[in-house]
């Protein structure tokens, strides 16, 4: 085995031991899997890892798996952002339709303090959805599972809230809705999501910092 492996024609891999041909062929139709993936949803981010683990390497332990992925970042093949991976030069472009319909989402979401309900602005369009999606985490953040939002006004709401807290320790829900200018709908689905996220946490009919 030590011959295979200074050979280079074996790699460890964690407390594994795995032929080089092997994981070539693995990795390239991993690659092959990833790229096809890129073709069918080309506003993703990406594959999640379980669904690539559960196509290409069902046969690897998780912890073998992420070596193996290490491995492929470290080569440049792959990159990997949270759980999503996606081939090295991927990046989501906005043609034709796609970049009208960027737009039009942008127009509506972008400095606006009152968005619509999720499936109201979709209106369940697949199309509308996928790229809609492709915005989270860039200009738009999720709140709720209906309510998206303007990521740099849920920034300045939540500093907002921050410098509140800094001065008045505590906070109601109707001081959040007066400084804010929301409705109560608003104003509630933003303090849960300040809770879920640790910003705030709640004190009886009080919010204050989490930490």
């Amino acid at each position: 085995l030590n011959t295979l492996i200074e050979e280079d024609r074996v790699l460890k891999i964690n407390e594994g031991y795995f032929t080089k041909n092997k994981l070539i062929v693995l990795n390239t139709k991993a690659l092959d899997v990833i790229n096809k993936y890129h073709k069918t949803f080309p506003y993703r981010f990406g594959i999640s890892k379980e669904e690539l683990r559960s196509r290409v390497y069902k046969a690897f332990k998780p912890k073998d798996f992420d070596k193996v992925l290490e491995l492929l970042n470290i080569s440049k093949e792959v990159k990997i952002k949270e759980n999503i991976i996606s081939l090295t030069d991927f990046e989501i472009t906005y043609e034709g339709k796609g970049a009208a319909v960027k737009k039009e989402l942008e127009n509506h979401y972008l400095n606006n303090m009152s968005p619509l309900q999720t499936d109201k602005v979709t209106e369940k369009d697949s199309l509308k959805e996928e790229i809609l999606n492709s915005l989270i985490g860039i200009k738009l953040q999720r709140i709720s599972d209906d309510l998206i939002y303007d990521i740099s006004l849920m920034e300045k709401i939540k500093n907002d809230l921050l410098n509140f807290l800094a001065e008045n320790e505590k906070i109601t829900v109707k001081d959040f809705k007066d400084m804010t200018g929301l409705s109560r709908k608003y104003t509630i689905a933003i303090l849960e999501y300040f809770d879920n996220n640790k910003i705030t946490k709640r004190d009886g009919d009080f919010r204050i910092k989490y930490n």
